[in-house]
């Protein structure tokens, strides 16, 4: 009997042992995915480790293997899927701040919308009630 699992110092030799790289390539796809699902709701960094992981352990999971698994390769499309739409979120967050603190206008436009959502004047939101207290200075 020919069989790659058998080993004479194992007592259940009849059962075959799981492939670690199995293992890897399933963990790459599931960080693959909570890559993409943190995007929206924590952007920057919980997506980067995520993706960054998923990526380096499915090189890893190749191990003597000529090519991934398939399970692996989805994994990576997820993580870059993942990384490109928090680039594309944090992006669109830069420019949207730097637009409001350029723009007068913008900032004009921002300070009626927190007025009107929040009831507060922008000055109060942002002052510094601590240096007010300390004479103006922090």
């Amino acid at each position: 009997m020919n069989n790659e699992y058998i080993n004479p110092s194992n007592i259940y030799s009849d059962q075959p042992q799981p492939e670690p790289v199995r293992k890897l390539a399933s963990t790459v796809g599931v960080l693959g995915a909570i890559s993409i699902l943190t995007c929206f709701v924590l952007p920057v960094v919980i997506p980067a480790i995520t993706g960054g992981m998923s990526i380096i352990l499915a090189c890893l999971s190749r191990a003597k293997h000529q090519r991934m698994l398939p399970s692996a390769r989805r994994g990576v499309m997820l993580a870059v899927i993942g990384l490109c739409i928090n680039g594309a979120v944090c992006g669109f967050s830069a420019a949207a701040a730097y637009r409001i603190y350029n723009d007068p206008a913008a900032m004009q436009q921002f300070r009626e919308q927190l007025k009107d959502n929040y009831g507060i004047d922008a000055d109060e939101l942002f002052n510094d009630p601590w240096a007010e207290s300390s004479g103006g200075t922090l």
